[in-house]
């Protein structure tokens, strides 16, 4: 499923530099009709293509996520804490969060928690998400019910030993 991603990811980016190759045709062929044609082409085959791997790419990765969730609903010994409210379904398991079919890896090359609190009722946690040295900070901060505060807290003790124990402070 990665490869697949990995792979359309390419295609995309090859059909959206076939759209530039093509602007530049057509902008840089003064009166050379053939050089235009063919920008016009290869500027339209380019736009369809990449159209297409970003629908491709959008269907994957929520085909990735309910494979995801299935894996956790069918090994139910994964869950640490789940609740259900009025707006959403929320499981947090040792490796993830799962807020509906959305799944949020604690621990992956494209995101990763750094730190996270409790405030009854809201735990908050605090991601690091991108790759190749690119980061965007994004804090979810997720209503608990008060029937779970009990439940919260052995669950948020275990998550911050597993993943701030081996941080280490900039110098």
């Amino acid at each position: 499923m990665l490869l697949k991603i990995f792979v359309y990811v390419v295609i995309m980016i090859l059909s959206a530099c076939a759209v530039l190759m093509g602007i530049i045709m057509y902008v840089m062929a003064e009166a050379d009709v053939p050089h235009r044609g063919m920008g016009i082409v290869l500027s339209i085959a380019g736009l369809t293509i990449c159209m297409q791997s970003i629908r491709t790419l959008i269907r994957l990765n929520r085909e990735y996520q309910r494979i995801e969730l299935k894996k956790v609903l069918d090994n139910p010994d994964q869950i640490l804490i789940q609740w259900e409210d009025e707006q959403q379904h929320t499981i947090i398991t040792a490796q993830a969060l799962f807020i509906d079919e959305q799944h949020i890896p604690f621990e992956a090359f494209y995101s990763k928690l750094t730190s996270l609190q409790w405030q009854p009722p809201t735990l908050t946690l605090n991601m690091e998400q991108g790759a190749a040295g690119w980061y965007i900070h994004k804090t979810i901060e997720l209503k608990v019910p008060d029937d779970k505060f009990r439940d919260l807290e052995p669950v948020v003790d275990a998550l911050q030993a597993a993943y701030q124990s081996d941080r280490k402070d900039p110098v």
